[in-house]
C-alpha cells in the first residue's frame, strides 16, 4: 500500500540510513550513523509533468488557487486502468488538501473508494508541498474496471470524501466537464469495444431511462427512471435510478422515499435518502431547467416470497414528514413492477 511503502522509508531515513543519491522516485541510500536523511527535492520530480495531458479538463477548484489542467488513461490487458491528473497551483494549498477520482458505473455506484488507495504521488508530495506554477502529476493505482463506467473528480480538505458540503466549489470552461451539485466534476466516459478502451463524450448514463413526466408539488417534475433487475429474488439488491428537474429555486431540502410494495399495500423494503449520485445532492441545491441523477439501492429480504412487487418513489419534507403531492393528489408515484422468484 502506498502509505505503508512511504511510512517505511521514512523510519529507515530517520533511524540510520543516509540518502546518497535521489531522482525521480528513486533513491540511492546506505546504511550509516548520522542525522535523519531527508528526501531531496529530485527525488520528487517523478511527480513533476514532463509532457502535456492527453485532454484538457480546465477545472479550478475553491479560490483558484488550484487548477486541474487534464489528465490522460493507460489501460493495461492484464493489470487494469490507470488515470493521471495534471494539477497546477497558483500559491501555496492547504496542508490538508485532498484529491478525489471517482471512477463510477452506470448505476452512480463508485468503484473504488480513493481514501482507502490513494494516488501514490499524493502520498509521497502532498499539494501542500507543491511550488506554485509547477504541473503536478497524481496517478491512479492500476484497477479492473467493467466494460462501460465513468470518471470524475473532487477536491476538499481531509474528511470530506463522504460530505460533500467541505468539498471546495469548483468551475470549468471546458465544454466536455460537467460540475453537479455535490461539488464534483464528471470529465469523461468509457467503454471497452473488444480489446481497446475507448473514451466518449462524458455522459451521465450510456443506459436509457423511461420517460416520465410527473410533477410534484409546484416545482419538482420526475423525468425518467431506470429499475435493474426487473427480476429479482431474496436476499439481493435492485437498483433505481431516477432523473429530477426543478422548474424554480427550491428552499426546502426534500428526502426522496423508494418503497416496494406487496400486492396487499405491505411494505416489503424502502429506502430513503438526499437526492444523491455520488454525493448528496440536496434540493436547495439544484440549478434551474438542469437534469439531477438520483440512485437508490433497495436491498430485498431473505424472506420475501415469491410474486410481483410494486415499486413506489415520493419526497417529503423531513423536519414536518408531509409529502410533496402529485397533480392528482395523490403522495407516491408507483413507478413499475419487479418480479422476485
Amino acid at each position: 500500500h502506498p502509505n505503508d511503502a512511504r511510512a517505511k522509508i521514512m523510519e529507515m531515513l530517520n533511524t540510520g540510513w543516509q540518502v546518497l543519491k535521489a531522482d525521480e522516485g528513486l533513491l540511492l541510500a546506505q546504511k550509516s550513523p548520522g542525522p535523519a536523511s531527508p528526501l531531496p527535492d529530485a527525488f520528487f520530480d517523478f511527480a513533476r509533468a514532463n509532457a502535456p495531458p492527453g485532454h484538457s479538463a480546465a477545472l479550478a477548484f475553491g479560490d483558484g488557487r488550484l487548477r486541474l489542467v487534464g489528465y490522460d488513461f493507460h489501460d493495461d490487458p492484464d493489470d487494469g486502468v490507470t488515470f493521471r491528473f495534471y494539477w497546477q497551483a497558483s500559491a501555496k494549498l492547504p496542508a490538508d488538501l485532498r484529491l478525489w477520482p471517482l471512477v463510477y458505473d452506470d448505476a452512480g455506484q463508485l468503484l473504488n473508494d480513493p481514501t482507502l488507495v490513494p494516488m501514490v504521488a499524493a502520498v509521497w508530495y502532498p499539494p501542500g508541498n507543491w511550488r506554485p506554477g509547477e504541473i503536478v502529476v497524481t496517478e491512479t493505482l492500476p484497477q479492473l474496471l467493467p466494460d462501460t463506467f465513468h470518471l470524475g473528480i473532487a477536491v476538499g480538505p481531509d474528511g470530506s470524501f463522504s460530505d460533500s458540503a467541505r468539498r471546495y466549489p469548483l468551475v470549468t470552461t471546458n465544454k466536455d466537464s460537467h460540475v453537479y451539485a455535490g461539488r464534483w466534476a464528471r470529465l469523461a466516459t468509457f467503454k471497452h469495444q473488444g480489446p481497446l478502451l475507448t473514451q466518449l463524450a462524458p455522459q451521465p448514463t450510456l443506459q436509457h431511462l423511461i420517460k416520465l413526466d410527473a410533477h410534484f408539488g409546484p416545482d419538482i417534475r420526475l423525468t425518467g427512471y431506470r429499475l435493474e433487475p426487473t427480476v429479482s429474488s431474496p436476499d439481493t439488491a435492485v437498483s433505481l435510478l431516477l432523473t429530477w428537474q426543478t422548474n424554480h429555486p427550491l428552499s426546502t431540502d426534500y428526502t426522496v422515499f423508494v418503497h416496494l410494495l406487496a400486492a396487499d399495500g405491505t411494505r416489503i423494503a424502502q429506502h430513503d435518502a438526499y437526492p444523491t449520485w455520488l454525493a448528496p445532492q440536496p434540493t436547495s441545491q439544484w440549478p434551474v431547467g438542469q437534469s439531477i441523477l438520483d440512485s437508490h439501492l433497495l436491498h430485498l429480504p431473505a424472506d420475501v416470497p415469491p410474486g410481483l412487487y410494486t415499486v413506489q418513489v415520493g419526497l417529503y419534507n423531513a423536519q414536518t414528514m408531509v409529502r410533496l403531492p402529485l397533480a392528482d393528489g395523490r403522495d407516491a408515484l408507483s413507478l413499475t413492477q419487479i418480479e422476485i422468484k
